[in-house]
C-alpha cells in the first residue's frame, strides 16, 4: 500500500525538515492506519501527504458532520431533524476511535455543519424554522460532546470554529460557477446527486446545479482551511472528495456512505 516512491518521498521530506519523528515510526504508523481508510487515502499523493503530516509530530484531525437528520438503515432520509448525535457523527467517531489507537498524541475535533440552517429548502423539508434548526444543532453539539469529552476530543459548530467559512464558501462558489471548464464536472455531480435532491425537495435543473456548486464550494473552503491551519480532514464517502484533493488537503477517507 505504501510504494517505494512514497517511502523515498517521505524520507526526503524528513531530511528537508529535520523531522523530530523517526521515518521508521512514520512508516510504521502509516502501515497501521492506511488499512482503516478508504481508497481516497491510498493514492501515492495522499499517502505522501499523510506521511508528511506525521513527520511534523503535530497531528490535528477535523471530522465534519451534518446535523441530526432522520435516517433508516444507515442512510439519511431527511424526514426530520433532531438534536441528538447525528448519524454521520456516529460514523466519524467509530473511525476516529480506531485511528486514535495509532495516533495517541493527535487532537480530534468534530464540527457540526450549522450553516445548513441557512438552507431554506432543507428547513422546509424537516419542517423547522432556521432558529429551530439552530437550536437542534446546538443540541447535537452538546450530545456529541457528551460522547467524546472523556476522550479529550472537542466539538464545535462549524461556523463558530471557522468564522470565515461562509465568506470562503461564497468566494469559491462564485469562482466555480464562473469557470466554464468545470461545467461538465458540475453537471455530472448534479446527476449523481439527483436522488438525494429529490429527497429534500422539488428543484429545477438550475437550482440543482446551484446546490451542487454550493456543496463543492463548501469542500473547497474546508480544504483551504485545512492547508492554512495544518489539520487533516476525516471525511465520509462522497463524490466531493476530489475537491479536497485538488485544493491540497490531507484526507483521511472514511469509506462509509450515509447518503
Amino acid at each position: 500500500m505504501i510504494t517505494s516512491r512514497s517511502i523515498s518521498a517521505i524520507k526526503q521530506r524528513a531530511r528537508e525538515m529535520a523531522s523530530p519523528i523517526p521515518v521508521e515510526q512514520v512508516l510504521e504508523t502509516l502501515h497501521k492506519i492506511l488499512p482503516l481508510l478508504g481508497s481516497q487515502s491510498h493514492s501515492r499523493q495522499m499517502v505522501n501527504r499523510i506521511g508528511y503530516t506525521l513527520l511534523t509530530g503535530k497531528i490535528a484531525i477535523v471530522a465534519p458532520s451534518c446535523p441530526d437528520y432522520a435516517h433508516h438503515l444507515g442512510q439519511y432520509t431527511f424526514a426530520g431533524v433532531g438534536g441528538g448525535v447525528p448519524l454521520l457523527a456516529q460514523v466519524q467517531i467509530a473511525l476516529l476511535e480506531r485511528l486514535a489507537v495509532y495516533l495517541p498524541k493527535a487532537t480530534f475535533e468534530i464540527v457540526v455543519a450549522d450553516q445548513e440552517a441557512d438552507d431554506s429548502a432543507m428547513c422546509h423539508k424537516v419542517r423547522k424554522t432556521r432558529e429551530e434548526m439552530l437550536d437542534l444543532i446546538e443540541g447535537s453539539v452538546q450530545a456529541v460532546h457528551a460522547v467524546v469529552a472523556s476522550r479529550g476530543w472537542s466539538v464545535h459548530h462549524m461556523t463558530e470554529r471557522f468564522p470565515e467559512l461562509r465568506q470562503l464558501e461564497g468566494a469559491f462558489s462564485t469562482r466555480i460557477a464562473a469557470d466554464a471548464s468545470l461545467e461538465a464536472r458540475i453537471l455530472s455531480s448534479t446527476i449523481s446527486r439527483q436522488s438525494m435532491y429529490a429527497q429534500i425537495g422539488t428543484f429545477t435543473r438550475e437550482e440543482m446545479i446551484a446546490r451542487t456548486v454550493r456543496v463543492a464550494a463548501q469542500y473547497c473552503a474546508m480544504a483551504h482551511l485545512s492547508c492554512r491551519d495544518g489539520f487533516m480532514i476525516c471525511n465520509h464517502e462522497t463524490v466531493n472528495l476530489s475537491w479536497y484533493t485538488e485544493q491540497g488537503a490531507t484526507v483521511l477517507h472514511n469509506a462509509v456512505s450515509v447518503y
